[in-house]
């Protein structure tokens, strides 16, 4: 059996003690931190999208569309207009019933 022994000073195991837990602090404090930002990101992603959501949907040319009564075309323009000034990767219109 291979035993190491070290012969450490106070001084030096109570430095080694005290890096040891300022490590484990600050690593902690960095998770904490990095969860807080995603979170408080991912609401703010959240909340954008509900908001685009609710404007399509109450535009009255995207709402006939829906219900086979406007141009698909038109609204197609409509929604891409709507995605380039929110930002948005995509805006897929989708009815009730599932039509697109």
């Amino acid at each position: 059996m291979i035993s190491f022994k070290f012969d450490l000073k106070l001084k030096t195991k109570i430095t080694l003690l005290i890096i040891l837990i300022l490590n484990i602090v600050l690593i902690l404090v960095g998770v904490f931190t990095v969860n807080y930002f995603k979170n408080i990101q991912i609401s703010r992603l959240e909340k954008n999208a509900k908001d685009i959501a609710h404007s399509v949907a109450n535009i009255p040319i995207i709402s006939k569309t829906l219900h086979g009564n406007g141009d698909i075309e038109i609204s197609q323009e409509f929604a891409d207009i709507i995605r380039q000034k929110k930002q948005a990767s995509f805006i897929v219109v989708i009815g009730m019933k599932g039509k697109r």
